[in-house]
């Protein structure tokens, strides 16, 4: 796969995100993080993800529904995500493609085109990232949070849906292979 790099500008911070000379109106940008957002949130440098599809169905950019824009709260060397993500595509395990981004914001009366820093863009992980990879978006795809290792929790899927965090409502048989 071909790496995408590029230099982003978010413009009137809601609304539009240029990249590679182009503008793309009406895309979604909201925090991201957790832990993360809280290593950041005093600053203007924050964690983002741009849902090019938020306002427009369509929109997409590379392909792309989203793009994570991480600040590097928790990695300020910026190499641990995309060293760890290349040595697994490398290995044949299947991982988001990243670059480097230069992150510009204008928000109209306080910020004109003021340059926020270097951020490391990330292919998010969903269904078209589910697509790519596997041929078709089907399967489950979960969100660990607070997750410090995986753990037997019993038979009951309840426990297990608070700290996995499934994207959709999982099957009986996908919930027995987790637990298994």
């Amino acid at each position: 796969r071909k790496e995408f790099t590029q230099r982003l500008l978010a413009s009137n911070l809601w609304s539009t995100l240029s990249a590679e000379g182009k503008k793309y109106k009406d895309v979604g940008l909201r925090y991201k993080g957790n832990a993360s957002y809280g290593t950041t949130s005093r600053g203007l440098k924050r964690n983002f993800v741009a849902d090019m599809d938020h306002y427009k169905n369509d929109l997409r950019f590379h392909g792309l529904k989203s793009v994570v824009l991480n600040a590097g709260g928790l990695d300020p060397s910026r190499g641990r995500e995309t060293f760890s993500f290349a040595v697994f595509r490398a290995m044949g395990v299947p991982a988001p493609r990243t670059a480097f981004a230069e992150v510009y914001i204008s928000m109209p009366g306080k910020y004109d085109n003021e340059f926020v820093g270097l951020y490391t863009c990330i292919e998010h992980v969903d269904k078209t990232f589910l697509k790519d990879r596997f041929q078709n978006n089907k399967g489950l795809l979960m969100k660990p949070e607070g997750l410090g290792d995986i753990r037997y929790l019993g038979e009951d899927w309840k426990r297990y849906e608070p700290q996995y965090r499934p994207k959709h409502n999982p099957t009986d048989k996908e919930k027995r292979r987790v637990i298994e």
